[in-house]
């Protein structure tokens, strides 16, 4: 090295002339200064090596630039943008200039990108647009995007999907409009283009082997868990009036609902951690409030995901535990549960669904005790696929009594019909039919059957629903010998 670099590690900041060997902990530097000559040299498989008095130490590089250069520039700013509340911080006079704008706008609209490499960086630009007028964040300058709507011609792009402009999303259009807080790790041009055409706050570069979450992800500490989650201003209204589903004098009040987590903390690891994961329509909201007997889901029937982002429950359980010295007794357990967005509905793709999900769960957890899977009607060969992957994934070969699955929307079904749909998704996901718990529970031998046919009408009286809630409640919280460790290492499908 003949100039002055700064050579940034996974957790390591190295400049030539001065040592400084930082521990990364959000925005918190610890470390040693030395100043001198510092030999620096390339080793194999890319590692650099560096020796001044000091032990040996071996790391691996993310990315080498010049000091005082637009990518050190970058880097600065993004690092300052990971630290500031995670909003979209919108002008407001901006903002209402261009929603004025919006009326110019087709009903006809595209979900465009194109290839960038600016200031030392690659990524994929992305916009929606008409075909004449446009909206997007940024228009390429990084160290000072907002979101911009205009006219102006732009070629050579790549036309992701055609979708229409409904009021839902002219809505979500608006809500973005003035946006200035810009990140290309939390809250980017991807970010925004998604959430007007799905919903949902997706950046498919910041999951899997995604060319920025190479760049920025093993800097991000405890930023991480912010990563694909909304802006405090498109976060989903949680405050919305839960209602009891059946009387619980009538419920055997085992599951209690507490609250809503935007995030997991590493406390929560010690917690039963129960992943819900299934096809759109399949019902798994519905699941979701029968076991905590709380409509703490917003449930539909449309071929659209009703979950637009992972959500996390955290409530309480009832356990039934037997000691040697103190009998048999039941204990209160703290309980997660994950309700994962819907594969295969008519907007995201399986592969863009399952990457979403298993970058949310490695953020998460490192843990899980229960995946319960579920499906309903025709179980079709992209259902089949996403969620092997998936089941491949969580080593489901090592871990099988941790699976349950729910064939749902049972309840017009014969006995008999309940029976082959559900040795049928057994068959398709390559699970043991007769997948059974054994417990001891008040004297008795009681087998819990962790393959389940269930259904659970609208307005049903509880007596109506009784054995399949008891039942269901049965399996996703019975005690597993094993918890399933969460491969934080392994980010492609598989």
């Amino acid at each position: 090295f003949c100039t002055e670099y700064r050579i940034v590690f996974h957790c390591w900041q190295i400049e030539t002339g001065v040592l400084r060997i930082s521990a990364h902990t959000g925005y918190q530097h610890t470390g040693y200064q030395h100043t001198g000559q510092l030999q620096l040299w390339q080793g194999d498989q890319g590692y650099i090596f560096c020796q001044r008095q000091i032990q040996i130490q071996k790391y691996k590089t993310l990315c080498c630039y010049k000091m005082g250069t637009s990518l050190s520039t970058v880097w600065d700013g993004e690092q300052t943008s990971w630290a500031i509340p995670h909003k979209l911080n919108c002008i407001q006079e901006l903002q209402n200039t261009q929603i004025r704008l919006l009326d110019n706008f087709k009903t006809k609209l595209m979900l465009c990108f194109n290839n960038e490499s600016k200031h030392g960086l690659k990524y994929e630009h992305w916009w929606v647009s008409d075909g004449k007028w446009i909206l997007e964040f940024g228009g390429g300058n990084i160290l000072d995007n907002k979101v911009l709507v205009h006219c102006n011609p732009r070629e050579n792009f790549i036309i992701d999907c055609e979708f229409d402009m409904t009021q839902e999303v002219k809505e979500r259009m608006k809500k973005v409009c003035g946006a200035s807080n810009y990140s290309l790790a939390l809250r980017n041009c991807e970010h925004v283009a998604r959430y007007i055409r799905y919903g949902s706050w997706l950046c498919f570069q910041m999951v899997g082997d995604g060319l920025l979450k190479g760049l920025f992800f093993d800097h991000m500490g405890m930023h991480t868990k912010v990563i694909n989650t909304f802006p405090a201003e498109l976060k989903p209204p949680t405050d919305q009036k839960k209602l009891t589903l059946y009387d619980p004098k009538s419920v055997n009040a085992r599951v209690n609902w507490e609250i809503y987590k935007e995030a997991l903390q590493e406390a929560d690891n010690a917690a039963y951690n129960i992943v819900i994961l299934g096809p759109t329509g399949s019902g798994k909201s519905t699941l979701i409030n029968n076991f905590f007997n709380l409509t703490v889901c917003k449930t539909g029937g449309s071929a659209e995901s009703v979950t637009r982002q992972v959500m996390f429950h955290e409530g309480s359980y009832r356990t039934f535990r037997k000691n040697n010295d103190t009998g048999e007794h039941y204990e209160q357990s703290q309980v997660n549960v994950i309700d994962t967005i819907g594969f295969c509905d008519s907007l995201l793709s399986a592969s863009d669904v399952l990457e979403a999900i298993k970058s949310s769960v490695k953020i998460n957890l490192a843990k899980i005790d229960k995946v319960v899977i579920v499906c309903a009607g025709r179980i079709e060969g992209p259902h089949v696929q996403a969620i092997r992957q998936f089941m491949t994934w969580l080593q489901f070969s090592k871990y099988k009594e941790n699976f349950v699955l729910v064939y749902n929307k049972s309840d017009l079904l014969s006995e008999q019909q309940k029976m082959e749909n559900l040795l049928t998704m057994c068959s398709k996901f390559g699970v043991p039919m007769m997948n059974t718990y054994h417990s001891v529970e008040n004297g008795r031998n009681l087998a819990i059957h962790m393959n389940l046919a269930l259904g659970f009408p609208s307005n049903a009286p509880y007596e109506e629903v009784k054995k399949d809630h008891v039942s269901l409640v049965d399996a996703m919280t019975v005690p597993v010998m094993k918890r399933i460790p969460v491969d934080k290492t392994r980010c492609i499908i598989l």
